[in-house]
Parts: C-alpha cells; structure tokens; sequence
C-alpha cells in the first residue's frame, strides 16, 4: 500500500452481464448479484511498504470523529497476543535487489526476533475442495479480507486473525525469494501460509511481485527474457496451489517507482502482465486472474494498459483507491474507472475489485475510533456499488511509532492488541453473517433522509437487516415500520432494543454505522426479496441495443407474486414493467427506460410496487403495507453511453 493513500480519488466498476429479457413474466434466472467467472480464486498478498514523504504528493486523510450510538451491553473483549517486541527486529525474507534501489520504501513488516525457525512443511497435500472457484457473491462475510505480511503463522496471531471472521488475505508472492536459482523454486513458505489459511477457510490473493536479481538485473522485468522468466514462475505458482481457491494478482501498484524499479512504465506493465497471463491459462484455464492493482486513478497509465488488451486477459479488475478523507468521497473515481474498463471489455462487463484499501489511525490525523468507522463504511460502501471483494490494508500495525502514518494503518497493534477497528469488522461480520445485500435503499420519501444517508438492505432467508449511517452532522429519520421492534447493533458490538411507534420507527443517524435486525413478519418479509443486479448500469442507445435495467426478483411463497417494476429519474417515470414471479422461484427482467434528455452518469431509483394476491381467501394471502413503500425504492445510476 503505501504513501498511496493520499493519492488521487477513486472510481467505480460495474458488474453488468447479458440476462434473458422478460415480457410480462419472469425467465428463470441465476441467483448471483455479480457476474463471476468459473475460475480458480487464491488470495495475494500485498508488500507493505514503510513509506516517505517523498513518494506521492497527497495528504493522508483526516477526519472529525463523530458520536456513536450509546450501547447497553459491551462486547467480550479477544484476548491479544502476548507482546515481545525487541529494539532491533530482523526484516521477513525480501528479494534481492540493486544496491542502488531504497528498499525501506517498502520493506516488510518486522518479525520478533525471538520467533524459532519453523520447521519446513511439505507441499499442501489435495483437499476435497472445488476445481472450479469463483469470486465471493454479495452474502457475508465473503467479500472481506485483510492484507497480511507473514508466511510463516504463528498459532496466536492465526486464532486473532480467524476469530475477525475475514475470508480473504492478501499477501505478496515474491519472485525473487522462490527462484533464488534459475528454474529453481521453492514455495516451503507460501505452503506453510496456504495451509494455514485452507485449515480455517480463508482464501488467499497472491501478488506475483517484484524484480529477480537473476534477470534484468533485478529490476522490474522489462525485456522479453526477464518476461518469459517472470511468466514461468507465475505459472509454476499456480500449477502448485491450482484447486485451493486462489486469486492471482499481477503485481502490486506498478504506476509507483518503489514498485515498479526503477520507473513506472505502462507499456512494459502490460507486456508483462499479458505473458504471465497466458502462462497462467496454460498452466489453469480456471485460475482467477486480477491486476493492475494502480493506486490511484492515473488515467493515462489505465488507458494504456487497456489499449494493450490487459482487461481482456483479466476476471477482475483490482484498484487502490488511496487519496480520500472519507470512504465515501471515492465514488466519482469508481464512476469514472467503470467507464474506463467497459470501453476495454466491450464484451462483458468486468468485476473491480479494491485488493488494498485502508485508513491510518496516526496520531493526530484521524484516530483509532474514526478508523473503525471507516472500516465498516469501507466494506459496506463498496459491496453497495458491486464491488464483489475488499481487502483492507492493513492486518497489523507496521511499528510502535503513534505519530508514523505508515505504521498504524494495522486493526491489531504491532504487539497484537485489537485496536476499534477489528472489533468494527468483528461486529459487522457477525452481526451480518450470511446476509445477502440487496440494495441502497433510496431515503428520497423518508423524512429526515437524504442523499448523504446511507440505508443498505440485506436478507437472510426470511429475516431482514439493515446497515446506517450518515456522512453528514447526526440526525434522525423516521422509517416507515409502525409496531415494529430491532435488535440494533453499534460499530462496538454494543446491543439494544429499538421500537417503532405508531408513525414509524426513530433512527438516529451518525458517522458510525449501526446494524438492524428487524423482527420477522410477513409484511416485512415484502421489503426483501428484490435488488437491481447492479448499481453501476450502463444503458445503451445505439439501434441494436435495448435501454433497459436489469432487476432480480424472488418469490418465496406458494402463490405468484405480482408487482409493477418502475424506473425513475428526478421523480419522474422513465419505464415501467408489470411482472409475475412464479411461486418458489427467481425471476429476472428487463425494465425499459425512455432515455430522451439523458446524458453523462444519471441517478435514479428503481421503484417496486407490489400488488395484493386478488385470492383473499387463499392461506398465503399478504396484505401489502402501502406505508412500506419509501422502503421499496433502490438508489441506482445510470450511464448513458450515446
């Protein structure tokens, strides 16, 4: 990661993906909210990098911290591990370079030096797991992970690290410690790392990173041999660990001089990327392949890496989005990235992913508390504009110094204590466990709402959740469930009982997101069940393409279930569709949209009106609540393409 968090702004991608289109009834449809690729997934790991105040020009963000809920119950606090940290540490293993090159730009976490030298695991032997992996659909805690700096696991820190509840690591692959002779490789250390995390269920995202002394003289690899040698390796990686559910990430931030050595250079990115991407075809038709994790939004170093075809070769997208005060400030960058990458892949719609995203809580910037917030915010905030996978930099805090920025970007101290932030993700992966998201719910027709309130829907089975907060000053709204209670959980873990009255139920809106677990009824149950399947909808005018929206809707009663699907934009109708979803199943439509005057990136909100069975005497009949209707609109955006 590195000084690149204060870089640039950050921008958004879109999952779209060819669907059947629907007339008045439903077609069957596959279950997932992003599109995902049948290919092998394996977590990476990024290099963590002690930066200077020389590598990128931007401000590490700042914030004002704002009040929290008030909790009647505490959580059981994790017992840390218990510190030895020693004055002088001694570096984890880290390629050979150039004499001339200033590794402390991005040298790795230091190891106690009182840790034995663990003793050499075989190879990870077969597991019964799928040959066929994919990328984590919308349902918690699948889309999080943690970026980590270790090999070698050490029991204490592997149970702190489970019991966060992430199922993702990222973590650097170097080159140059797994050929230390040409042809030779020797992966000792990533096994032990890769049966670790399949022991506990955790999928790893491995940067193929970093120069090789033993060809272009150590630096980033720029003439055909030191490419073809890089590519070997690379597949050599994943003939090893294929059918473990890797991610294999094409290097780590090459827009950056302390990555790329010695200059950042597009052009011989993508050369690379695209022949280590067809060793790794050959090596795993399956395999997942992601890049070019850029920090920041460099455009012209995104064009061109477009223009040399490396979207084409990829399943994902991965981004840095380093640079803003707030999470939410990143989301005019992912609205301009998916612009970016859906001109490269005309052919489908390409998944982003943030393979490294994190706030520091440095002294004097933001703080311990205003990290955890942001850390939650993050993860929601980008599962709500289909991001399938966010991995937040960093594990564990790099160093004991308060007021160093690079050394507190950590959720646990460097001595292992938990900070705010790993109870934050702690809470949410808990609270939120085996939750679908399905939608932003749109606040335009609740009082007290607005545009910079954040409402998030998920559904587990029958039961219903929401997630809020807001990024302005605290305030209440008022949604719309009379007579229903909740169960609301803070950002600590803290729990109390919410009622709503008459006119509906109070929520106090502040920085820090708070989760509802709203009582199962049959009339809420009307609220779930739906979702556009995407947030980021790219709508065509040209002849031979239909405007439409894509929208996903399940029936789980033993009766149809009818509705009318509305797309609205200022409030104004811009399509329609009456539907019926067959009982017991998953239908998708088409819902067409009039784009006259439309131009640029357009919000709107999908509205869904449902209608009463007309068989009142049917057992499965449900009496629609009109009052629920604000809660049935779903923020979405449009992007006109002319």
């Amino acid at each position: 990661m590195l000084d690149r968090r204060r870089l640039y702004g950050v921008s958004i991608l879109i999952l779209l993906v060819g669907c059947v289109a629907p007339m008045a009834q439903a077609d069957p449809a596959t279950p997932s909210t992003f599109p995902t690729t049948n290919v092998a997934t394996t977590a990476t790991a990024t290099a963590t990098a002690t930066a200077t105040a020389t590598a990128i020009a931007t401000a590490t963000a700042t914030a004002t911290a704002t009040a929290t809920r008030t909790a009647t119950t505490t959580p059981t606090a994790t017992p840390a591990i218990t510190p030895t940290p020693t004055a002088t540490v001694t570096p984890s293993p880290w390629p050979t370079v150039p004499p001339t090159m200033n590794w402390e730009l991005c040298t790795p976490s230091p190891t106690p030096s009182h840790t034995p030298t663990p003793t050499r695991m075989p190879p990870p032997t077969a597991t019964p797991t799928p040959e066929v992996w994919e990328l984590p659909e919308p349902v918690v805690p699948e889309p999080f992970g943690m970026e980590i700096h270790f090999t070698w696991p050490r029991t204490e820190e592997m149970e702190l690290l489970t019991q966060s509840g992430i199922r993702f690591v990222r973590m650097d692959l170097f080159w140059g410690e797994v050929e230390r002779e040409q042809g030779q490789y020797d992966f000792a250390q990533y096994d032990a790392l890769v049966a670790a995390m399949s022991e506990r269920n955790i999928r790893i995202i491995f940067i193929l990173d970093y120069g090789n002394a033993l060809y272009d003289g150590g630096h980033s690899p720029y003439t055909d041999e030191g490419r073809a040698a890089f590519a070997r390796f690379a597949a050599a990686a994943v003939r090893r660990y294929r059918g473990r559910g890797m991610i294999w990430e094409l290097w780590n931030e090459p827009n950056l001089a302390q990555f790329w050595y010695p200059t950042p250079n597009a052009t011989h990115y993508a050369r690379l990327a695209l022949a280590a991407a067809n060793a790794i075809r050959s090596a795993d038709p399956t395999a997942i392949i992601t890049g070019p994790a850029m920090v920041g939004f460099e455009w012209p170093f995104w064009h061109t890496v477009g223009q040399l075809g490396v979207f084409k070769k990829l399943d994902a997208v991965s981004v840095h989005p380093y640079g803003v005060d707030r999470p939410e400030d990143v989301l005019l960058r992912y609205r301009q990235l998916r612009r970016v990458i859906d001109r490269y892949s005309p052919d489908w719609t390409l998944p982003m992913i943030i393979s490294e995203s994190g706030f520091s809580s440095v002294k004097g910037g933001i703080g311990a508390e205003v990290q955890a917030h942001y850390l939650a915010r993050t993860w929601l905030l980008n599962l709500a504009h289909d991001v399938p996978l966010t991995i937040w930099y960093d594990w564990r805090n790099d160093g004991i110094d308060p007021a160093e920025v690079e050394q507190n970007f950590g959720i646990v101290t460097y001595d292992f204590e938990p900070k705010p932030a790993y109870y934050a993700a702690r809470t949410l992966l808990e609270t939120l466990d085996k939750y679908r998201y399905l939608r932003r719910v749109s606040l335009t027709q609740i009082p007290g709402g607005s545009e910079q309130d954040y409402v998030l829907l998920f559904q587990r089975e029958s039961s219903l959740a929401l997630a809020a907060w807001t990024i302005t000053n605290t305030h209440t709204i008022t949604l719309p469930l009379p007579g229903v209670t909740a169960d609301v959980v803070d950002v600590k873990g803290n729990t109390e009982v919410l009622a709503a009255g008459r006119t509906g139920m109070v929520l106090k809106l502040t920085s820090a997101p708070q989760y509802l677990r709203l009582e199962d009824n049959e009339i809420l149950q009307q609220l779930g069940g739906w979702h556009p399947y995407t947030t980021f909808n790219q709508v065509y005018t040209k002849t031979e393409a239909q405007a439409n929206i894509r929208v996903v809707v399940d029936n789980p009663l033993l009766q149809p279930r009818y509705a009318t699907l509305e797309l609205r934009v200022a409030e104004e109708a811009r399509g329609s569709l009456a539907i019926v979803v067959p009982p017991k199943s998953q239908s998708q439509f088409r819902v067409p949209v009039n784009m006259e005057g439309l131009t640029g990136d357009v919000p709107a909100e999908l509205v869904f009106i449902p209608a009463a069975l007309s068989d009142k005497t049917s057992l499965s009949f449900i009496l629609e609540s009109p009052s629920q209707l604000p809660l049935q609109r779903a923020s979405l955006w449009l992007f006109i393409n002319r």
